[in-house]
């Protein structure tokens, strides 16, 4: 099941399903929401891939923590809460963490978090290539983590280019296939 290019704005479990396929949500912006996807029970990923969180809050995520992977690539979280309820192993990766609170264990690379508050959080040990700023988490001491200022275009009007004096330009896994980075990259 593929879910493609949609804006939901203020909603309230704005999807449920409950088949035993994968669940891929690409290009969805959700602004304002609580708990936008619920009872996605039985599947093996559920994966966001392009997708914009906005003042939405992710927790309380209904699935089957035995059974479920969940996939965020390249998305962005802006001003929003993830957390998921204990056991979820939550993957990310070319992804942006913008003023938001994460609650959960997490692992995955090249991504950044910008002032991202962390609360019983575990960044594990596949955790590489990614940058922290005035995030507070120990930063793990794994190949290419570091802490600076991505130094975004205007963050606060939700413009998260990168500046070309930015220290995350080409700061990512050399082994990363580039391609299946939006354009441009």
């Amino acid at each position: 099941l593929v879910l493609d290019n949609l804006f939901i704005r203020n909603a309230f479990h704005a999807i449920s399903a409950d088949q035993s396929e994968n669940l891929k949500i690409t290009g969805v912006t959700f602004e304002n929401c609580t708990h936008p996807v619920k009872d996605i029970t039985d599947r093996n990923m559920l994966e966001f891939n392009r997708c914009h969180f906005i003042e939405t809050d992710f927790s309380g995520l209904h699935t089957d923590p035995v059974k479920i992977k969940i996939r965020i690539v390249n998305s962005t979280l802006s001003n929003s809460h993830l957390g998921l309820i204990a056991n979820y192993r939550l993957t990310f990766e070319n992804s942006i963490f913008y003023s938001s609170t994460i609650n959960c264990l997490i692992g995955g690379k090249n991504s950044v978090f910008y002032e991202t508050e962390f609360s019983t959080v575990t960044l594990d040990g596949g955790s590489d290539y990614n940058c922290f700023y005035n995030s507070a988490l120990e930063i793990p001491d794994n190949p290419g983590n570091f802490e600076a200022d991505p130094e975004f275009v205007d963050a606060a009007s939700g413009d998260f280019r990168l500046l070309p004096t930015s220290p995350c330009i080409d700061a990512g896994d050399p082994d990363s296939d580039y391609s299946l980075e939006p354009m441009p990259n």
